[in-house]
C-alpha cells in the first residue's frame, strides 16, 4: 500500500514538475513577447522622435519660403510701382512736347495767315 501511495506521489509530483516546467515554457515565451514589443515601442518612438524633427524642419522651410516669397512680391510690386511712375513721367512729357508742338503750329498757322 505504502509503495503504490509513493507511486502516486511520485506520478502527482512528475505531474507538477511537468506543469511548472509547461508554465515556465509559457512564460519564457512571454517574456520574449514582452522584449520584442519594448523593442517595437522604442522603434516607434524613435520613429515618432525623427518624425517630429522633419516636422520642424518642414515648417522651417516653410516658414523660410513664406518670407521669401513675400519678398519677392515687395520686390515685384516696388519694380512695378517705378516702372509706373517712369512711365507716367514719359507720359507728361511727351504730353507737354505734343502741346508745344501743337501751339507752335498753331501759332504759325496764325502767322501765316496774318501774312496773307
Amino acid at each position: 500500500e505504502l509503495l503504490r501511495e509513493a507511486e502516486r506521489s511520485k506520478e502527482d509530483s512528475d505531474k507538477v514538475a511537468g506543469a511548472v516546467e509547461e508554465q515556465k515554457r509559457v512564460l519564457a515565451g512571454k517574456d520574449a513577447e514582452i522584449e520584442e514589443l519594448k523593442l517595437r515601442l522604442e522603434e516607434a518612438l524613435m520613429a515618432k522622435e525623427i518624425g517630429k524633427e522633419e516636422l520642424l524642419s518642414l515648417k522651417g522651410q516653410h516658414d523660410e519660403l513664406a518670407k521669401e516669397m513675400s519678398n519677392s512680391e515687395i520686390r515685384v510690386l516696388e519694380a512695378a510701382r517705378e516702372e509706373l511712375n517712369a512711365l507716367e513721367l514719359r507720359f507728361e512729357t511727351e504730353r507737354k512736347a505734343h502741346k508745344a508742338t501743337k501751339d507752335a503750329a498753331l501759332k504759325r498757322e496764325q502767322d501765316l495767315e496774318a501774312h496773307v
